[in-house]
């Protein structure tokens, strides 16, 4: 059940960010998926929406995070939204679910740091804030720090990792590992 109502939701949010296909001709998915590049990838006044798959871990404590045993964790999914005020500092908040919560049940906001390196397309950055669990445990407040990296061969598409420890105040820490395509809706 919970699946049918997952597939359904992404489904809704592919075609709500989407929508603007038909108004932009039939040239518009071209343009926004080739490489370009002498376009600057990465601006300021930015929308991007990320669409990601994801891969956690719980921990005891923060040195368990090095520890060789990560196949013990659970797969799921997420959205999230980001906005950058200049080309290099932005917010984003995010949501996933796995296979023991839903996909509300882990809201996250962060304020991120990029730095894109050059016209390459690459762009490493690092986040940090905090959000809400409630999941079938108790609810709780979780504070995350991470990195990442993003690759766009063009300013409208791009493909993103990062990994972020989630200090939690009620039950075991975690790792998460984000990877995923990122939309610009600007």
């Amino acid at each position: 059940m919970k699946s049918k109502r997952l597939l359904v939701l992404a489904a809704a949010l592919s075609l709500s960010a989407f929508s603007t296909f038909a108004d932009h001709g039939d040239n518009w998915w071209s343009q926004r998926t080739r490489y370009d590049r002498d376009v600057d990838k990465y601006s300021a006044n930015e929308l991007t929406l990320d669409l990601f798959g994801s891969y956690n871990r719980d921990f005891r404590k923060f040195d368990d995070l090095f520890d060789h045993t990560w196949r013990h964790g659970e797969f799921g999914g997420g959205v999230g939204m980001n906005y950058f005020f200049t080309k290099y500092l932005g917010t984003g908040v995010d949501t996933f679910f796995q296979r023991r919560g839903r996909l509300l049940s882990n809201v996250t906001g962060n304020l991120i740091l990029r730095g894109p390196i050059g016209n390459s397309g690459f762009a490493p950055y690092v986040f940090g804030g905090a959000g809400w669990r409630d999941s079938e445990g108790p609810d709780e407040l979780t504070a995350d720090g991470g990195v990442g990296i993003e690759y766009r061969p063009n300013a409208h598409m791009g493909i993103f990792t990062d990994i972020r420890y989630v200090w939690t105040d009620k039950t075991a820490d975690e790792g998460l590992i984000r990877m995923g395509l990122r939309f610009g809706l600007k």
